[in-house]
């Protein structure tokens, strides 16, 4: 018994500290096709997180101007933050790489997953042009 309570513990770690993930092709919650923008706090990139791996789950919230933002399910700050977006431009795709990572190690973390929301800036606006999130093409 006192294995198990030891490996619930590490599983809820796991859970808070994020993970890997099959990637998601859903793109869509709202009447227009996008997710609400008001749901979620800003995510602004840190720049210093510890071992960041791309996201490969998030919905696009919007597309306005030269901009898109998604909408990420992540643990809380300090522990779990975005360091960077990486944008990728040509003339017939955008490819956004969101890089999620650990912020302080020594914080104590708490399992409670926050919708967030990140910006990536683009050169111009996305147009007809596929949105692609990590490699993997977003459902238009």
């Amino acid at each position: 018994m006192k294995h198990l309570s030891k490996l619930v513990r590490a599983l809820f770690v796991l859970a808070a500290c994020g993970g890997t993930s099959s990637p998601s092709t859903t793109a869509a919650s709202g009447d227009d096709g996008l997710a609400n923008p008001n749901n979620g706090e800003m995510a602004i990139p840190t720049g210093d997180a510890v071992n960041p791996q791309p996201i490969t789950e998030a919905t696009v919230v919007s597309t306005d101007g030269n901009e898109v933002r998604f909408a990420v399910w992540m643990g809380l700050e300090p522990c779990d933050v975005i360091d960077r977006v990486e944008v990728t431009e040509t003339d017939a795709s955008v490819d956004v790489e969101i890089f999620r990572g650990t912020g302080d190690i020594a914080a104590t973390c708490v399992a409670i997953a926050v919708e967030r929301i990140v910006v990536a800036e683009l050169d111009a606006p996305l147009g007809a042009r596929v949105l692609i999130l990590s490699g993997v093409e977003l459902a238009a």
